[in-house]
């Protein structure tokens, strides 16, 4: 893993048990592997647990840094109100980071009503399978407060 650990700004991560649960002894092992010494993010698989606001918490006692979500909907903009829910529940402990279905046409709604500082995008627009330079251009814009907000 050092060899990992050297090449890599962060890891994102996570494991649910076989009833939906976090997996504490998985998740704890591999945080040990990554070497705690970089940043790690729970991932959406916290979307598909059976109690959403108790697994934030085994996360953010688990010394995640963030957690990705879509806040247990297929889309962010589905599931605004667990969103929101979950950036009340883990305040400044864990970054909550907005991710699923994410563009330039929902980024502005998505950062008024989460609160959210983070925020993850493929990218991808009119079906092709490539991250599209001007969607990322558009949405750095409105999250440094440009024109497009």
């Amino acid at each position: 893993m050092a060899e990992l650990d050297a090449l890599a700004d962060g890891f994102v991560f996570g494991a649910l048990d076989d009833e939906n649960e976090v997996d504490v002894s998985y998740c704890v092992g591999l945080s040990v592997a990554a070497g705690r010494t970089k940043p790690c993010i729970f991932h959406r698989a916290i979307d598909e647990t059976k109690n959403y606001v108790q697994a934030l918490n085994v996360i953010r006692d688990l010394d995640f840094t963030g957690v990705l979500t879509s806040g247990t909907k297929q889309t962010a903009a589905e599931g605004v109100a667990d969103i929101i829910d979950a950036v009340a529940a883990v305040g400044d402990k864990v970054e909550i980071v907005v991710g699923g279905g994410v563009r330039s046409n929902n980024l502005p709604q998505l950062v008024l009503q989460t609160g959210a500082a983070w925020y993850h995008s493929s990218a991808l627009v009119n079906g092709i399978e490539l991250a599209d330079t001007d969607e990322i251009i558009k949405m750095l814009k409105i999250l440094e407060g440009g024109d497009d907000f």
